[in-house]
């Protein structure tokens, strides 16, 4: 995929999320995590004049202005799984809003069982490939609504049938 269709791909997501959607993101360095949040988050409704930008030094960015809260959450600079209980992730990952998290793997143990995971494998200069995984109820029933939205577009995405 390119750019475009990444961007109409990650704003599909955004219209489908439901309360307690939770979007596990990896992906290396530069491979567009970012990217995605800030269209997932125009697919949420949030207003172009609100900037979704990288958390990386605050490792987390609350953004209230789309139809659910996002919280875009950024895990590279987290040095050890015990500071995670500094974050305040329970109310993120259980809550009502949409939570985006950057870096997956570094949530470890405290990773949710209700989790759409999206890996962007980096494909040339401008080519990404999108490969989703979904467990849980939540999930489960965004994955699908979110498979049929980008089937509608003409895309297609990896990930379970």
């Amino acid at each position: 995929m390119n750019r475009v269709e990444v961007r109409r791909v990650a704003r599909a997501l955004g219209r489908v999320a439901a309360p307690g959607t939770v979007v596990g993101l990896e992906g290396e360095l530069g491979a567009g995590k970012t990217f995605f949040v800030e269209a997932l988050a125009r697919g949420l409704g949030v207003p172009r004049s609100v900037a979704v930008t990288s958390p990386t030094f605050t490792i987390v960015h609350v953004v209230p202005r789309g139809r659910l809260v996002l919280y875009h959450v950024d895990l590279y600079r987290l040095d050890r799984e015990a500071d995670l209980g500094e974050l305040g992730l329970e109310e993120m990952l259980y809550g009502e809003g949409v939570t985006a998290i950057e870096w997956w793997s570094r949530l470890g143990a405290a990773r949710p069982d209700d989790a759409l995971v999206v890996r962007i494998e980096v494909r040339g200069a401008r080519e990404r490939e999108l490969e989703v995984e979904a467990s849980g109820k939540i999930a489960t029933e965004v994955w699908q609504r979110w498979r049929k939205a980008t089937a509608a577009m003409g895309l297609v995405l990896k990930g379970p049938a």
